[in-house]
Parts: structure tokens; sequence; C-alpha cells
């Protein structure tokens, strides 16, 4: 029998038999019955995360903001309510906890009654990060609570979003508001800018002033110096003056004194003075009287000279009262001269000037003595008279001649009688106006003394005064040095702040600029610090569905069961009379091969019409049935060789694919265990091939060629161990047959 003969019978044997037949046709279905209700469930998970209920409970009391209401958890609870992304219903604290417990709800959301003021704490002392309370229902469904997690995630994002935009939007409208400060400060810069030159101009002559006041303190400091070493002799001779006026004032008063007594003597001599004139007067007309009565003389002799020598009598004591007078005056006078010679406290050149006023009033008066000299001549003639008379007899004519000289002398005697009375007026007043004035000197002398004694105090105190002026100076000059050169470094600080107000003028300026034009669009850079970073999605082997992603790792598991299920239903080792036993291999292979293609023609028409993308339909379908093939080698070996244990085995290794191909989780994310099982089993390229087909167009072509030659392997070895085992059972059977024909024919 021929191998097509073989594979025929092995055919006809599948159509005939009706339970295979439909059992063979439901395991045609097998992968597509796997692998569409794993597709279309992983599809898209995500999109319907809006169906997933979850719950939500809001303790959130608020907060003020600006004097303003603020609300977050109730926010947040009417955006999760009104979304379109997730069914989040409201609910209390109890209602909540019933439904998480009757497995109504995925997740329960808290929102804590402080939310609101901890996520607004970000500008308080007490900073504290607002925590938002989630509690998955794990144990209901962990997939559902993961992904519900997810959204929670996204939820998590877009309210931080919101917090750091409400944040961002408060910075900016502040840093608006710094501008505006800003705008003001750069004004003040400029300001500060105009002043501090002007400052620096003013300094300059400040430090010009400053200099000349250095020189001038110095200079003063000198003539403090100098008139402190003059003021010694000033103090001494400011003494020397308070002792001399105390001695003036001494001597002024004797002179005083001797004033009043010169006014006093002046008085009785003028008063004398008058008595004279009126003697004189009398003498005169005595005389007269006498010369008419001439030529009784000789009768009346003795009479006549009594009467005559009484009237003589009587002038000569008016003369002695005068001259008694003028003795006391030039007492006085010489009193008074001794006491202005005596009177240290004068200077010499006042003294000659008293001295020479006194003398003149002491001559003026000896004049006025002199010019009434013919009083001497009175006792003259009245000696002469005496004579005259004693001698009479006989010189009447000695008599007339005498009388005519008497007449003559009274005449001159009463012309100076009257200007002797005259001048002792003058000289009474003269007096009187000398002893006021002395009196006037002496108390201008106690004025002068105690003027010359606070002259003297105020000396002192203006030698102690300039003493400490001499001190302060020293200490003055020491600061006005001091004072020079800090106006110095003033000057040069002021030419670094003049610079540097500059400089800040103009950084304010441009700062200035730049704040306004970085806040022209407040909303805007809000919205962007707040999400600065935008992701940007460069397809590479894009897919947009799960569906598509898992696809390889489900038709590989529907096709890996789809044949194993035919393996473990097909008679693999019934043997045909009349078949070679490599025919027999040739035809339970070839079914197989058919069946794996069928299966994957199938799986790859239900690929097509759920309109999964695949870069090559001609290379996918090619590819499919080899991995079918492969496949069906290691299962056709597995269950023949190890029968039903084989069954056991098979399931082992489907197990042991799905862990370590890498069709669910990356490889990396396993344990190395599995790790290193990958490079073992023929899943891992079937997921890699289909990847290369469906998911992976931008990625090289060698990992599809790489998967065939691999799967070729594995499937050449498949069929190797296994037409080896065919071999061996073959010989077995036929063996074992034998010796059953030959033991009848024996007997």
């Amino acid at each position: 029998m021929s191998m097509f003969a073989s594979l025929r019978k092995e055919l006809n044997m599948i159509l005939k038999h009706r339970i295979l037949f439909v059992v063979t046709c439901i395991i045609l279905l097998i992968p597509c019955i796997y692998a569409g209700p794993f597709i279309s469930s992983y599809w898209d998970p995500y999109a319907h995360v809006k169906d997933l209920p979850l719950v939500i409970v809001n303790h959130d009391v608020g907060t003020t903001i600006n004097d303003e209401k603020v609300n977050i958890g109730q926010q947040l609870t009417d955006d999760l309510k009104n979304s379109d992304e997730l069914k989040v219903l409201p609910a209390d604290e109890n209602a909540a906890i019933e439904g998480m417990k009757n497995n109504k709800y995925y997740m329960l959301i808290r929102v804590p009654k402080d939310f609101s003021k901890n996520a607004m704490s970000a500008f308080e002392n007490d900073q504290k990060k607002a925590q938002l309370e989630i509690v998955p229902n794990e144990g209901y469904n962990f997939t559902g609570a993961s992904i519900s997690n997810s959204a929670m995630e996204k939820v998590k994002s877009e309210l931080e979003h919101k917090i750091t935009k409400s944040y961002t939007t408060a910075i900016l409208e502040a840093e608006q508001k710094l501008g505006e400060g800003l705008d003001k400060l750069a004004n003040g810069g400029n300001q500060l800018s105009d002043g501090v030159t002007s400052a620096k101009q003013g300094s300059t002559s400040l430090e010009n002033g400053i200099e000349q006041f250095a020189k001038g303190t110095l200079k003063f400091n000198q003539g403090i110096m100098k008139l402190s070493d003059g003021t010694k002799p000033i103090d001494d001779g400011a003494k020397s003056l308070a002792s001399g006026l105390s001695g003036l004032d001494q001597g002024m008063g004797k002179l005083a004194d001797g004033a009043d007594k010169l006014a006093s003597g002046m008085k009785y001599s003028a008063d004398k003075s008058v008595d004279l004139k009126n003697g004189v007067q009398q003498l005169v007309n005595g005389t007269s009287e006498l010369e008419s009565k001439v030529a009784l003389i000789g009768k009346a002799n003795q009479g006549g000279l009594a009467q005559v020598t009484q009237e003589l009598d009587s002038l000569t004591s008016s003369n002695q009262n005068a001259n008694d007078s003028s003795a006391a005056l030039d007492k006085a006078q010489q009193d008074l001269k001794s006491s202005i010679e005596n009177n240290n406290a004068l200077s010499a050149e006042d003294k000659q000037k008293m001295l020479d006023q006194l003398n003149l009033l002491s001559s003026k008066y000896t004049e006025a003595i002199k010019q009434n000299g013919s009083n001497v001549k009175i006792d003259e003639v009245k000696k002469h008279l005496q004579e005259q008379v004693e001698g009479m007899g006989g010189r009447q004519a000695m008599l007339e001649k005498g009388l005519a000289q008497i007449t003559a002398g009274q005449a001159k005697l009463l012309e100076s009688t009257q200007k002797f009375a005259d001048g002792q007026a003058r000289l009474a007043a003269g007096a009187s106006d000398l002893s006021e004035g002395i009196h006037g000197a002496k108390q201008g002398a106690d004025q002068l003394a105690a003027g010359g004694q606070r002259l003297a105090d105020g000396i002192d105190q203006f030698a102690a005064g300039t003493d400490k002026i001499k001190q302060a100076s020293s200490s003055l000059l020491n600061g006005s040095e001091k004072l020079e050169q800090g106006s110095l470094k003033l000057t040069n600080g002021l030419s670094k702040l003049q610079n540097g107000s500059s400089e800040l003028a103009e950084g304010i300026n441009t700062a200035d600029q730049k704040v306004n034009e970085k806040h022209s669009n407040a909303d805007a850079a809000a919205e962007l610090i707040s999400d600065p970073v935008e992701l940007q999605k460069v397809p590479f082997n894009h897919i947009a569905q799960y569906g598509p992603a898992f696809a390889p790792y489900f038709l590989s598991l529907g096709l890996y069961v789809g044949m194993f299920l035919f393996c473990s239903s097909f008679p693999l080792l019934e043997i045909r009379p009349g078949q070679s036993a490599r025919n027999w291999f040739i035809g339970k292979l070839g079914v197989l091969l058919i069946i794996g293609t069928l299966q994957a023609l199938i799986l790859d028409a239900l690929i097509i019409l759920m309109k999964i993308h695949v870069q090559n339909i001609g290379y996918f379908i090619l590819f499919s049935i080899l991995a079918s093939w492969a496949f069906t080698a290691i299962l056709l070996f597995l269950n023949t060789a190890l029968d039903k244990i084989g069954r056991f085995v098979s399931m082992g290794l489907l197990i042991l694919q799905l862990t370590s191909c890498g069709g669910s989780f990356p490889l990396e994310m396993q344990s190395s265990f599995f790790q290193h099982v990958h490079g073992w089993v023929p899943m891992s390229y079937t997921v890699l091939g289909f990847k290369s087909i469906i998911s992976m167009p931008d990625s090289p072509s060698s990992f599809l060629w790489n998967s065939c030659l691999s799967l070729l392997v594995f499937m050449i070895i498949g069929i190797v161990l296994s037409f080896a085992y065919y071999t061996h059972h073959f010989k077995k059977h036929h063996s074992k047959a034998a010796t059953t024909t030959a033991a009848p024919n024996m007997a």
C-alpha cells in the first residue's frame, strides 16, 4: 500500500465514522473557540472601565482661600460623578461599606474632612499632603481592582494637575502683582540711580568742604594752642588789675573825703569873700568919708585915728578869714596830692592828669588870692596910718597924699575883692563839682573794682574753657582727619553704589520687562506650568488595542490546544493490514498535518474577520500553518511514545509554554527559570513570529525568519522522533502478530 493510499484510508475513516467526524469538526473550531473569545475579551478592556461601579464618600468640609470657600472634595465628587470615563456613585459611609461587602462596588474612594485644607497648605507653615483614600475590592476581582487603581492614578494625576494649576495661577497672579511692584521698583531704581549720582556730586563737594574744614580745624587748633598759651598772662594781668582796682577804689575813697573837705573850705572861703567884699566896700565908703573930712583931721585927730583903726581892724579881720580859708584849701590840696601819688592802682599817666587838674585848680585859687594881694597892704596902711597919726603934726600934706594913695588902693582893693569873691564863688562851685565828680568816680571805681574781680573770675573760667577747647580741638582735629578719610571712602562707596544702582535699575527694568512678557497670558502659563510635559507618542510597532497585542499569544494557544485535542481523540497507533511502517506513519502524519492546516486556515479567517491588522496575509497564513505543524509534530510524538502519560506531558508543556513564551507579561518580569526555559519551547517562537507579522511592523524581518527556522527544527525533531517510534512500534506489533500466528500452527 502506497503512502497516499494510507492517507486516503485515514481520511475516509474520519469521514465514515460519524462520531469521529463530528469530533474532528469540533476540534477544527477549537483554536477559534480559544483564540476568538480571548482576543475579544482582551480587545480593549480599558474602554469598559466606565462600566466598573465605584463609590465615593466625601467627608471634606472645605477651606477658605482669600476669603473664598473652597471644597476640593466636593469638586472631585462632582467631576467623578459626571465623568464619562468612570462610573463613580456618591454615597454615605454606611451605604458605601455595605455595597463593598455585597460586592456591589469594585473600589471605595474616601475623601477625608481635611482634604481641601491640606491640598491648599503649600503656602502655610503647617504643610501637609492631601490624602485620598482608595479601598479596592481585590478579593472580588483583582483585575477589576487593578484597573480601577490605574483609573484612579489617572484621576489622581488630573486632580494634582488642577491643584497645581490653582497654585500656579495664584503664583502667577502674585508674580503679576510683583511685576506691577517691579514697575514701581524700576522707577525707584532709576530715581535711586539719579539720587546716587547727585549724592556722588554732593559727596565730592562734601569731600572738598571736609578737606577745607580739616585745614581750618588745623589752623583753629593752632590758634587755640596760642590762645591757651596767651590766656595765662591775661589771667595774671586780670588778677593784678583786680588788685590795682581795689587800691584805686580805696584811693578814690580818700580822694572823695578830701574833695568834700575842699568843697566845704571853698564854700567857707566864698562866704568870707563876700564878707571881705562888703568890708572893702565899707572901707571905700569910709575912705570917701575920710577924704571929705580930712580937713577935720586935725580937730578930730584922735577920734578919727581911732575910727580909722577900728575900720582897719575890721578889714584886717576879714582878710584874716580869707587867709584862713586859703590855708585850709592848701592843706586839702596837699592831702589830695599825696593820696593820688600814693595810689598804686592808678597808672602814671592817670596820676599825672589828676595832679595837673589839681595844680590848675590850685593855681587859679592862688591867682585869685594874689589878685587880692592889696589886703596885705591894709596892715601896712594901718601901721603907716598909725605912724602918720602919731606924727600928725604938720604932716597934713602927707596925709592927703596918703589918703589919695589909700583911695586908689581901695579902688584896686574893691576891684580885686570883687574878683576874689567871684573867683571864690566859682572855686566853691568847681570844688562842689569836683566833689560830685570824685564821688561819681568813686562809684565808678567801686564798679570798676567789682568788674575787675569779675573779669579776673571770667578770665579764670576762660582759661579753664580754653583748656577744654584745646582738648576738644585736638579731638576735633583727629575727627576731621577721620572725617576726611571717611569722606574719601564715602565718595568711593558712592561711586560703587552709583555703578550698582545703575546696574540694579537696568536689571529691574529687564526683570520687569521679562515678568510682563512672561505673564501676558497667565492662564496659558498656569496650564503649561501645571502640566509642563506632553508625551509625544511616536509610533513604533504601533498597536491600538490590547486584542491585536494578545493575538499572537492566543493564536499559539488555540493552535496548540486544537491539535492536542485532536491527537487525544484520533487513533494514532491503529495499524491497518498491508501497511508498511513508513506508509503507516505518513498516513497518520498526513491526517494530522491536514487537520493542523485546516485549524490554522479557519483561525486565520477569524483573525481577518475580527479586523486585526496583519502586515502580510500570505506570511501570516503560511506561518500559522508552520506553527500548527510544529505543534502537531511534537504532540504526535508525545501522544504516541508516551501514550496516556503523553497527554499529561502535553498539558504540562502547554502550561510551561504559557508562562515562559512572553506572550502576556514581558519575559524580564518573570522568574529566571522561565527565562531560561523560554528558548527551549516552540510557543516562544510562534508568539514571536506572529508578533513580527501582526504587531511588530517596524522590527526587522529576521525575527520572523528566525522563528520559522526554529519551528522547522522543532517540527523536524518531532517528525523524526515520531517516525522512529512508529517504526519501532510497527516492528514490535508485527513481531507479536507473527508469534501469535505461529503458535496455533505449531499446535
